[in-house]
């Protein structure tokens, strides 16, 4: 015979309403972001302003290491 000790119906009940409190957090959240926030949200960072040059195109530093001489 199992002695149901109710732990398991107070940790549904807690996971319930965890998940109904996170699920108002993101739809109060969502409701208060503007159109153009949004818009920002979805679209993908590119990094324009961010420079980078070209692999092989630094000048050489003499102060580093080698790498390929200990290969």
């Amino acid at each position: 015979m199992i002695v149901d000790s109710g732990r398991s119906k107070i940790r549904s009940a807690v996971v319930v309403l965890a998940v109904a409190a996170l699920t108002v957090a993101g739809a109060v959240t969502l409701a208060s972001t503007t159109t153009a926030e949004a818009a920002a949200i979805l679209v993908e960072d590119e990094g324009a302003d961010c420079a980078v040059s070209l692999p092989g195109s630094v000048a050489a530093n003499s102060k580093l290491p080698d790498p390929f001489k200990k290969l």
